[in-house]
C-alpha cells in the first residue's frame, strides 16, 4: 500500500510526506489508493527513506516499461518525461535527507 501510495502522490503532484498523509483523510483518490487507512507522515517519510534503495529499483523499472510503452500524444501527465525526472530526482533527494 505505501508504495502504491508514494507513487500516487507523485503522480498526484503531491511529494511531501505530511500532505501525502493529510490527503489520506480529506482526499477520496487517495482513501481509494489506502482502502482507507490515514498513515502518519512519519510513516509515510520511514518508509520512504527505509525502502529507497527498492523504490528507486522499482522507478528503473518503470521507466523501462513506459519506454518501451513509447506513449503517443495521449498519455497521462504521468507518464510525461518532465514528472518522471522530477520523480527520480526527489527519490534521490530522500535518500540524501532531502523531502
Amino acid at each position: 500500500m505505501m508504495t502504491a501510495l508514494l507513487f500516487y502522490g507523485y503522480c498526484q503532484g503531491i511529494y511531501s510526506s505530511r500532505r501525502i498523509a493529510k490527503a489520506c483523510g480529506e482526499r477520496a483518490d487517495f482513501m481509494a489508493v489506502t482502502a482507507l487507512n490515514q498513515p502518519d507522515f512519519r510513516t509515510v517519510s520511514d518508509f520512504r527513506k527505509r525502502h529507497l534503495e527498492a523504490l528507486e529499483s522499482l522507478f528503473v523499472q518503470v521507466l523501462r516499461l513506459c519506454q518501451k510503452a513509447a506513449p503517443g500524444p495521449g498519455c497521462t501527465g504521468c507518464l510525461r518525461g518532465a514528472f518522471l525526472h522530477w520523480l527520480w530526482e526527489s527519490i534521490r533527494a530522500a535518500g540524501a535527507g532531502g523531502r
